[in-house]
C-alpha cells in the first residue's frame, strides 16, 4: 500500500488537515457522510465509510475507509495513517515501510492511542478538531476541492464573493462559459450571485487553448477591433464613458491553467471551442515591434505567437482610443493608455525557471544572467506573459496556495 498519494505535501490535491475547507460561497456544508461527487454537476454522492482498501496488516485485515489520510510526524520521524470514521479519529503509526522515495510502500501499521501532537488535526487557532469537525472538513474537501477543476472553482468564486466596487466576468478557454463583466457590489447593484451560479454550473473539457482564450479576452477589451467576447463581430467591450470614469478605468485578466497550452489554437476543433477567427501573432515583444517603450529587453525573445506575444499585444495597444489616457500607473506598470494587465497562475505545474531566483530586472540573483525566454517551456511562457503585461505570476501546488494566490492578486 503506497502512502504518499494520500499525503498532501506530496499529492497537492489530496486532503490537507492543516487547511480549513469551506464550502463554495453561498453553498452549504457537504453531507459529512455522503458528500456530492461532482459539485454543481450532479447530485450523485459517495459514502465516506465505504472501503478504500483492505490492508493485510501482518495477517490481520485492516479496513481503511475513504475518509482517511496520512500525516507525517517530525517528532517521531514517521508517517501516520489517520482514519476519520465511525465517530472516532484513529491513528496508526507506519512501523514498516519498503521501497525508495517516492514509491514507499507501507508493510506494517501499529495502532497508536496517544499519537504525537503534530499529527493531530487542528483548527486555525491551534485547537484540536473534534471528530465531527474533522469529518466535516474532509467531506467539504471531497465535495468542493478534490479535483483541480473544483478547487479552481472554489478559488475563483471565493474571490468574487469577497470583492466590491468592481466589474468581473469569466471566460472558459473551452468556451462553455463566456460571460462579459457583471457588477459586483457597484453603486447598489450586485450581480455576484448570478455569476457564481454560472461558474458553479459550467463543466470543463479537454484541451488547453490558452493563447486563443487570452486573445478572445483581449479582443473583448479592445473597443476598436470589431470583436465581441465570443469572437463574433461587434463590440461589447466594458470600457465606461469618460463621464463615467472610463479614462481612469483599469483592466485585468487572470489566466489560470493546470496544463500546458495547446499548439492548435487556430484549429476550431479544440474541444467544443470555436477559435476559427484566431489570429497568429508575430514576435510582438521584440524591440520596436510596436514602436513603444514597453517592448524590447528584458521582455523580448526571438519567438513568435507565444502566449507572451498575445499578452503584450493587449498591453502595448490603446484599447479604447476614444478615451483620454489617464489610467493610474505604478512602478511596474507605467502605461497610461487603456490596456490589459495579465496575471498568470499555474496550478500544479512548474517551468524550467524559478521566478523567485530572478530580480526585478529579470536577472538571476546569483549569476546575474538574464532569464532566457527562448527555453520553449510553456509554463515559463505563462510567466513571460505575466511579465510582458506587467502582472504577476504565481505557482500554486495545492488548494490553499491556489486560494491564497487569487486573493493576493485581487
Amino acid at each position: 500500500m503506497y502512502w504518499k498519494s494520500q499525503w498532501a505535501p506530496y499529492a497537492g490535491l489530496y486532503y490537507d488537515p492543516t487547511f480549513t475547507y469551506k464550502p463554495w460561497p453561498t453553498m452549504p456544508d457537504a453531507d459529512p457522510d455522503d458528500p456530492i461527487k461532482e459539485a454543481g454537476q450532479s447530485t450523485s454522492t459517495v459514502n465516506m465509510s465505504v472501503e478504500f482498501i483492505t490492508f493485510d496488516n501482518g495477517g490481520t485485515d485492516l479496513f481503511i475507509p475513504r475518509a482517511h489520510y496520512y500525516a507525517y510526524s517530525d517528532t517521531e520521524s514517521k508517517p501516520y495513517l489517520v482514519i476519520v470514521d465511525g465517530g472516532t479519529i484513529t491513528y496508526y503509526a507506519v512501523t514498516g515501510i519498503t521501497g525508495t522515495y517516492p514509491y514507499e510502500e507501507v508493510t506494517e501499521l501499529t495502532l497508536d492511542t496517544t499519537p504525537p501532537d503534530d499529527v493531530i488535526p487542528k483548527k486555525a487557532g491551534g485547537t484540536p478538531r473534534t471528530y465531527a469537525e474533522e469529518r466535516q472538513n474532509f467531506a467539504n474537501y471531497f465535495q468542493y476541492y478534490r479535483r483541480r477543476f473544483e478547487a479552481a472553482k472554489g478559488a475563483v468564486t471565493n474571490v468574487i464573493a469577497s470583492m466590491q466596487g468592481v466589474y468581473m466576468g469569466f471566460f472558459s478557454i473551452c468556451q462553455q462559459l463566456m460571460q462579459p463583466v457583471m457588477k459586483i457590489k457597484v453603486a447598489g447593484e450586485d450581480e455576484a450571485q448570478t455569476l457564481l451560479d454560472m461558474i458553479y454550473a459550467f463543466d470543463n473539457s479537454s484541451g488547453t487553448p490558452l493563447r486563443g482564450g487570452l486573445q478572445f479576452v483581449g479582443r473583448y477589451f479592445d473597443k476598436d477591433d470589431g470583436y465581441k467576447l465570443d469572437g463574433s463581430a461587434g463590440d461589447d467591450s466594458p470600457w465606461a464613458t469618460a463621464a463615467e470614469g472610463g479614462e481612469c478605468q483599469q483592466a485585468f485578466a487572470v489566466v489560470m491553467t493546470d496544463g500546458f497550452w495547446d499548439d492548435d489554437d487556430a484549429d476550431d476543433s479544440v474541444g467544443p471551442a470555436d477559435y476559427s477567427t484566431f489570429e497568429i501573432r508575430g514576435n510582438e515583444d521584440k524591440d520596436g515591434a510596436y514602436d513603444t517603450e514597453f517592448d524590447g529587453p528584458p521582455y523580448a525573445d526571438t519567438e513568435s505567437d507565444m502566449l507572451a506575444d498575445h499578452a503584450i499585444h493587449y498591453y502595448e495597444r490603446d484599447l479604447a482610443s476614444g478615451l483620454a489616457d489617464k489610467v493610474p500607473t505604478n512602478p511596474h506598470d507605467t502605461a497610461t493608455h487603456q490596456h490589459l494587465v495579465t496575471y498568470g497562475i499555474s496550478f500544479g505545474l512548474t517551468g524550467d525557471f524559478n521566478p523567485d531566483d530572478y530580480d526585478e530586472n529579470l536577472e538571476h540573483k546569483t549569476t546575474g544572467v538574464p532569464v532566457d525566454w527562448d527555453d520553449g517551456n510553456k509554463i515559463d511562457d505563462l510567466w513571460h506573459a505575466a511579465v510582458n503585461a506587467r502582472g504577476e505570476f504565481v505557482v500554486a501546488t495545492n488548494t490553499g496556495e491556489l486560494v491564497n494566490s487569487f486573493v493576493s492578486i485581487m
